[in-house]
């Protein structure tokens, strides 16, 4: 029989072995393993050759033993020098109810030579010149979601877990919110594990609302900790949060020429002020989201957030063959996987289409969002937001009516909230 070259990553032959060998005498489990094994999980060219032989006959006459199994494998086994191996499997096989533990430990020997083999390109990369910090981290995030991986969980543990998750909720509640009352009642609050979709048009306040979030949970709570991913102008972050936590109008910040000496020094006061933030804020100029799970690890943020999706793919997943859409699910899948490796509430901020912003006064809806189909496929919850005092130009409006819209809430209901913005500084309030 043929021994591959083990000096790297482990590899056990007894398993890999005993495995095929339960299969033949059990065929029942061959489902069982081929729904959680492919070839590769096998590091033997013979035992590779007999498990691919398996799963062909099985698949042809629904059953498998030795002659048939014999039949279909004898050339593929002569090549690989293992013409004798298909009596040894049954005959070794010390029991075939222990499949469950051969094939627990395959695929955990499998998670580590496919560690093994990413690390050796990860060596690879980092010797290249011209290799992007995007490009390690990429290849390092692959490592650490495979060796993560864990095995299918049993019904009762799934029950346990909702049991536990209840509990904490009901002892210790929601530890992270929007900050407006009869919106948190109908989301819940906001609930780790959680991807938020926030669409509306340009200039509607998604940045705004991105703020008073995080100022709503910082103010609450000083050991809240928020991760901003932007790909606008991340002083604006800055200028906005400022403006809505000490109350300065926007257009001090804008227009600092335009101010007295007195307002220009509250203004820099309120910039000053933000301080007191700086351990609790890690803000991230436009890096993809390999890189925000990276900073993710280390900085432990509660709270994610990206500004935008569409200008995000326009830099990380350009249009190729229109295959756009793809990417849009795609990213937001890896956004919603970031919230549930992370343990965070993440918001994924996006503009709504061209049909959308070439019409006025049009309250919105899930159709609006770019690439509505893949986000509203993955999202666990859509906000869309409606400012129509801005929307519409028409100054008869009035303008601190402001909507937020959840448009989608597997959480809990549907409603249209409407809250109240201050034009000055764009702090999002309860409507009295």
């Amino acid at each position: 029989m043929d021994e591959p070259d083990v000096s790297g990553p482990p590899y056990s032959r007894e398993s890999e072995a005993g495995l095929l060998g339960a299969m033949i005498l059990d065929n029942s489990i061959i489902p069982k393993v081929a729904a959680k094994l492919g070839p590769d999980g096998f590091v033997s060219d013979g035992h590779r050759a007999v498990y691919e032989g398996i799963l062909k006959v099985y698949d042809e006459h629904k059953a498998c033993d030795l002659i048939l199994l014999a039949e279909e494998t004898r050339d593929s086994l002569r090549e690989c020098g293992s013409t004798g191996l298909l009596a040894s499997l049954v005959q070794d096989c010390p029991d075939a109810g222990a499949y469950e533990s051969y094939l627990s430990i395959c695929s955990q020997y499998l998670r580590f030579r496919f560690a093994y083999k990413a690390g050796t390109e990860l060596v690879k990369l980092a010797g290249t010149k011209g290799t992007k910090l995007s490009d390690l981290y990429t290849v390092a995030d692959t490592v650490k979601a495979r060796a993560s991986h864990a095995d299918a969980l049993t019904f009762q543990s799934c029950i346990d877990d909702a049991i536990r998750g209840a509990s904490t909720l009901r002892n210790e509640g929601v530890d992270l919110f929007t900050g407006w009352a009869r919106v948190d009642s109908a989301l819940g609050g906001l609930r780790r594990k959680t991807l938020y979709v926030v669409g509306g048009k340009t200039s509607q306040g998604k940045t705004s609302v991105c703020v008073n979030v995080a100022r709503n949970n910082l103010t609450v709570n000083v050991e809240r900790r928020v991760l901003y991913n932007g790909f606008e102008n991340l002083d604006q972050f800055a200028t906005l949060l400022a403006a809505v936590e000490y109350g300065v109008p926007l257009a001090h910040f804008t227009k600092p020429d335009a101010c007295s000496e007195p307002e220009y020094e509250r203004m820099v006061a309120a910039l000053r002020g933000l301080s007191k933030w700086k351990d609790n804020i890690k803000v991230m100029n436009a890096v993809s989201v390999a890189e925000m799970r990276a900073a993710a690890d280390e900085f432990k943020p509660d709270l994610i957030f990206l500004d935008y999706l569409q200008r995000y793919l326009h830099k990380y997943a350009p249009e190729k063959d229109g295959r756009i859409s793809y990417q849009a699910g795609k990213l937001v899948s890896d956004l919603q996987d970031l919230a549930i490796d992370r343990n965070a509430a993440v918001f994924a901020f996006s503009q709504f289409g061209r049909r959308s912003e070439d019409s006025r006064n049009r309250r919105p809806t899930i159709n609006d969002l770019k690439e509505s189909g893949d986000i509203e496929n993955t999202a666990d919850v859509i906000l869309n937001l409606w400012w129509p005092w801005r929307d519409a130009l028409d100054p008869t409006l009035n303008p601190e009516e402001y909507h937020m819209e959840i448009a989608k809430n597997k959480l809990g209901r549907c409603e249209d909230m409407v809250l109240r913005i201050k034009v000055d500084t764009l702090e999002l309030v309860e409507m009295v």
